[in-house]
């Protein structure tokens, strides 16, 4: 009977070796060299929304791609470095005007005659935006923050043959100054419930000002939240969302499944 017999000795090649050591080599060179790529700078993680502009990292262009189409906006600075337009791809723009503190205090569109914001002021967070149509005011949002900073609650007014309508929201946020979801006044109704963000930089905080003349009780989760969302889950329908990121952990990219929507976002002073 022939018998055989296991070789336990078996003594791997050189070639596989060098191989071996070699790709592990590149492996861990380009994690190291990831890990290099995006460094976060404790002392701007978290952007003061409100606070006057600066030359420093800002948006240039968004593009907004989905199912209608593709449109851009542009974000046009003054020598301050404040936003002072932003110039929209049907040739139309947004105007900002400032207060003696340097915070917008009045947002006007070209294509709407008579369509206007007005801003109020207490310190450094803004506690009242007024839309005027014709001159005539039209509705107001009444805004409260916590000692942090964080958007506690808002109070949507509507005028309408001398009456006033008033329906209010209330804010949560997790321990990452993420947003969490909405109460409806005396309600029980979160209207969202996200349950995962990234850990990097959210481009939006760097656009607070959109949130003066945006739908408040929807756009508020974006723009307020420190981080991005990966996974929202609403009364309508799940949300994923991909990004990549710059060097200093914004997102370039932004894609939404589902609505298949993508966002590119280009920057300049942001390397």
């Amino acid at each position: 009977m022939i018998s055989f017999k296991r070789n336990v000795n078996y003594v791997v090649p050189k070639v596989k070796l060098l191989r071996f050591f070699s790709i592990a080599f590149v492996l861990l060179v380009f994690s190291c060299e990831k890990e290099d790529l995006i460094r976060l700078n404790s002392l701007d993680d978290h952007v003061g929304i409100f606070e006057p502009r600066n030359k420093g990292c800002r948006v240039k262009r968004i593009t907004s791609s989905d199912s209608y189409g593709t449109s851009y906006l542009d974000y046009i600075y003054d020598e301050r470095g404040a936003i002072q337009r932003i110039n929209t791809s049907k040739n139309n723009f947004i105007g900002f005007d400032y207060n003696t503190e340097g915070r917008i205090d009045s947002i006007y569109f070209n294509s709407l005659k008579g369509h206007y914001f007005i801003i109020h002021w207490n310190g450094t967070f803004p506690v009242r935006r007024e839309m005027f149509l014709a001159d005539t005011l039209y509705s107001a949002s009444e805004f409260q923050f916590d000692e942090q900073g964080l958007l506690k609650a808002v109070s949507l007014l509507s005028y309408n043959n001398n009456q006033v309508y008033r329906r209010g929201f209330e804010y949560f946020f997790d321990t990452r100054k993420n947003m969490l979801g909405w109460k409806i006044e005396g309600n029980f109704y979160l209207g969202y419930a996200f349950l995962r963000y990234d850990e990097m930089r959210n481009f939006r905080r760097l656009l607070g000002f959109e949130f003066f003349y945006q739908d408040i009780y929807s756009n508020a989760i974006q723009s307020f939240s420190s981080n991005n969302v990966l996974y929202a889950d609403d009364i309508d329908r799940q949300r994923k969302y991909i990004y990549q990121y710059n060097k200093r952990g914004y997102p370039v990219l932004a894609k939404e499944f589902g609505a298949e929507s993508t966002l590119i976002i280009v920057y300049e002073n942001c390397d």
